[in-house]
């Protein structure tokens, strides 16, 4: 006799994943099924476990984005062997990782290590080189990028991008 509202919350719903619903009505004369809808999660939230590591990055779409590793790779390595772990590496079920560039960096200070997320340190390789002897780092405590001779020892955090 009149409209009625209803609502639901449904819990351990995978990231990335279609469902399908349809809602029903029961009363004295029978049943009525609605039209099914099929509805998408998104990938999760910045900080979210997805994709092999930690979101820090999701764009405008929240269906792309950049995760780091959920730990550093290594605590003391020069930046050509930074570039080379990243790329060689296998974690998680995943090959296509990468040291990050300074722009990613801030990123992963912004959204990680200022919400004490990951377990961060505080000096990161990143990809970019400022010149044949340098390259550029990201210093955590500071929230600020810098240059460092390519020969000194720093943390490495792998990135990929889903």
């Amino acid at each position: 006799s009149g409209v009625g509202e209803s609502g639901v919350k449904i819990n351990e719903l995978q990231f990335d994943s279609p469902y399908y619903i349809r809602a029903y009505a029961v009363n004295g004369v029978g049943i009525a099924y609605g039209q099914e809808q099929k509805i998408s999660t998104s990938v999760g939230a910045v900080g979210d476990v997805y994709a092999g590591g930690i979101i820090f990055y999701l764009d405008n779409s929240g269906r792309h984005g950049a995760v780091c590793a959920e730990k550093d790779q290594s605590a003391a390595s020069d930046w050509k062997g930074a570039i080379k772990l990243c790329k060689d590496l296998s974690y998680n079920g995943f090959s296509d990782w990468e040291l990050p560039t300074k722009n990613e960096l801030d990123h992963i200070y912004t959204n990680l290590y200022l919400n004490n997320i990951g377990g961060l340190s505080n000096y990161y390789w990143s990809s970019i080189e400022n010149d044949f002897n340098d390259a550029w780092y990201w210093r955590m405590n500071y929230g600020s990028p810098y240059y460092n001779f390519k020969g000194n020892l720093l943390n490495v955090r792998a990135i990929r991008r889903f």
